[in-house]
């Protein structure tokens, strides 16, 4: 069998440390970062500036649990 890289890192992974900046992963294929990029504009388009420690933990623990539904 050949080892294929995924077209779409889906997360949550098991070697994500959510240091996007760091990371080898392409950007345009990974999920995590897209969300992550797509709120973070919202945010500054809506002048909210960026997110609070809680408001990160917040959506750390829900994209977790979602990803724990999905494989349930």
């Amino acid at each position: 069998m050949t080892y294929r890289k995924p077209t779409v890192y889906i997360p949550p992974y098991n070697y994500c440390d959510r240091w996007c900046d760091g990371c080898a992963v392409d950007k345009a294929r990974c999920l995590l970062y897209q969300t992550e990029m797509d709120e973070r504009l919202h945010r500054e388009i809506d002048g909210l500036g960026q997110p609070s420690p809680e408001e990160m933990v917040g959506r750390i623990v829900e994209s977790s649990l979602g990803a724990l539904r999905a494989t349930a």
